[in-house]
């Protein structure tokens, strides 16, 4: 299984179970640790009181697995919608690398690797500022990433545009989307989006002009609600 605390971000409090030892009565981990079931039940209540999340553990598509190993690595995909329709405005991949079973890119040895309209990968690197290195392998696996490509990607992208419509009362989702064998699966929705990932993946800021302009027409319609509430509120 999969767990991490209801509200949480970037991974925090996550943990990856792969079962339970009966003679140690305890949970074995992605990373072969031991915790006793009774420490591990006693830490979810002291420190998630307001709930803890069980999935099942997914298996990358055996593309992905060969590059980074058996951990998702999800695309990020930011999405922009209104009046029913839904762009993407930004992609960049998220690999693990390391100890690390999350692939969160704050976690020391991720990689960043940003990603062409075919779903291809262009330059990969680890770090930030003057720790900031540049990859063409995979440091656990050696494979090549440079020239990768995502799989199932047109597909991907269809699932992360229907769902953004779906959602169109958030009109900015940064959307993590993971490839199994059998396709992409949303793994999660993020509503403030972290605009470092996709700055960083394309070495270009996002304070272009059709985003400005999608901000622009995002505040006045929040004025109008705004007034249109007050309106009702003297009404009654």
């Amino acid at each position: 299984m999969f767990g991490k605390p209801v509200e949480s971000m970037q991974s925090l409090g996550s943990i990856a179970l792969d079962c339970y030892v009966p003679e140690r009565d305890a949970l074995r981990t992605r990373d072969q640790r031991l915790v006793p079931v009774g420490l591990f039940i006693g830490q979810l209540k002291k420190d998630y009181p307001t709930g803890y999340v069980f999935q099942k553990l997914m298996s990358p598509h055996e593309s992905i697995k060969r590059l980074c190993g058996d951990r998702l690595a999800t695309v990020r995909i930011v999405t922009l919608s209104e009046d029913n329709h839904a762009n993407v405005f930004r992609t960049c991949w998220k690999i693990p690398s390391g100890p690390n079973t999350a692939d969160n890119y704050w976690r020391k040895g991720n990689l960043l690797a940003s990603l062409d309209a075919e779903g291809r990968v262009g330059h990969v690197f680890s770090g930030n500022g003057v720790d900031m290195a540049h990859h063409e392998h995979h440091p656990d696996s050696g494979a090549l990433l440079t020239g990768f490509t995502i799989p199932y990607w047109q597909r991907m992208l269809d699932i992360v545009l229907e769902a953004a419509r779906l959602m169109q009362h958030i009109p900015l989702i940064g959307w993590d989307i993971a490839v199994l064998d059998t396709g992409p699966v949303i793994v999660e929705m993020n509503e403030f989006p972290d605009f470092l990932l996709p700055q960083l993946a394309d070495t270009r800021g996002v304070l272009e002009p059709d985003f400005l302009a999608f901000i622009e027409r995002q505040r006045r319609k929040a004025a109008l609600h705004k007034k249109d509430n007050v309106r009702i509120f003297k009404a009654m």
